[in-house]
């Protein structure tokens, strides 16, 4: 392989990078709760239950309602810290 290269090649390469489209990007179930929790936390003070609100975003974003209660209370649990006290750790022999 040559280690010379025609810069007209290097240019028209670099033309064909700039002009890529950004690669799709996937995001978690979890950010996905956490992107629309406004809306989420929105439509439980209008009398929706989590059982509800999971059934009818069921079709684009596959959560059951255990787990989205569990993405919506996580970061509130982690806002408050632990109140719990924790054991002491056993010392072993």
């Amino acid at each position: 392989m040559s280690k010379h290269l025609d810069p007209r090649v290097v240019k028209e390469v670099k033309n064909r990078l700039k002009a890529l489209e950004p690669a799709q990007r996937f995001i978690t179930a979890r950010e996905a709760v956490t992107e629309l929790e406004p809306e989420i936390r929105q439509a439980m003070a209008r009398g929706y239950t989590l059982e509800q609100i999971a059934e009818r975003i069921g079709s684009e974003i596959k959560i059951s309602p255990n787990t989205l209660k569990a993405y919506l209370y996580a970061k509130e649990t982690r806002a408050r810290g632990s109140t719990a006290k924790k054991a002491p750790k056993r010392r072993t022999a």
